[in-house]
């Protein structure tokens, strides 16, 4: 059985809860102006990386293929790899 002390302290937490997360997505807001400020004043449009030098290599697909049907071709096979992990696993588990 919880005792007194336990069901205040559940309380409580419970009670400071939501005003916490009011604080926190009040600081992401101001977060996020920050960073737009910023943004604006080096001189960029949008958040985020700044874009690559002309000339400097797309970043790696790590994997997979540039054509689409290639790729769809990797994701329907790496599927059928995992599944039949998957079916080999829960065979090891049930012998």
């Amino acid at each position: 059985m919880k005792t007194n002390e336990s069901t205040y302290t559940q309380m409580g937490m419970a009670a400071l809860l939501p005003g916490m997360v009011h604080i926190l997505d009040i600081v992401q807001r101001e977060v996020e102006g920050l960073r737009e400020q910023l943004a604006g004043l080096q001189g960029r449009k949008k958040l985020g990386r700044p874009p690559k030098a002309p000339g400097e290599p797309k970043s790696q697909n790590r994997g997979w293929p540039d054509d689409p049907e290639a790729r769809s071709q990797e994701m329907r096979r790496r599927m059928r790899v995992a599944a039949k992990r998957r079916r080999a696993e829960a065979k090891a588990v049930a012998a």
